[in-house]
């Protein structure tokens, strides 16, 4: 009965994880990035710690070193990093590239994407989610993830 009753208390507790929707109001105000990571390191901006995963050292130490003082590199340059998030507008600033402009939430199947309209005419598509009070954007065809914190 106990093991029963712990299955199904997990499976709530997961399907409540899994099922939150973020709406526009949950993304507004000011968000300075915390954390940049690519599929084998993470760069924490605050500290400018790198942190690498196994992956990195599939090419040898020495690349994995490389690659470590690569992002280390990035660290100055990332700490005025931010998305700043007004109604519908956006302003995203990353290093010295900025982008601006507006975004719907969409829905997909277990997850939600930011669609962003440039202000330069581009489109983009961004998934995204809220956790432990960060916005995590993923940027799937680069294998990058960009965690911010509330200002």
């Amino acid at each position: 009965m106990k093991k029963i009753f712990f299955t199904i208390t997990a499976c709530l507790c997961l399907l409540s994880v899994w099922s939150q929707k973020f709406t526009e109001n949950d993304l507004q105000g000011k968000w300075i990035l915390n954390i940049y990571a690519t599929q084998s390191a993470s760069l924490n901006v605050e500290t400018g710690k790198v942190t690498l995963d196994k992956s990195a050292y599939s090419f040898g130490q020495e690349r994995a070193d490389q690659l470590q003082q690569t992002m280390e590199s990035y660290s100055e340059m990332l700490k005025t990093s931010y998305v700043e998030i007004n109604g519908n507008n956006f302003t995203q600033l990353v290093g010295d590239s900025v982008k601006a402009g507006i975004f719907t939430i969409e829905d997909k199947k277990d997850y939600q994407t930011l669609e962003g309209k440039f202000d330069d005419g581009s489109t983009g598509s961004i998934r995204f989610t809220i956790k432990d009070g960060k916005l995590i954007l993923f940027f799937s065809n680069q294998n990058k993830t960009y965690v911010y914190k509330k200002s």
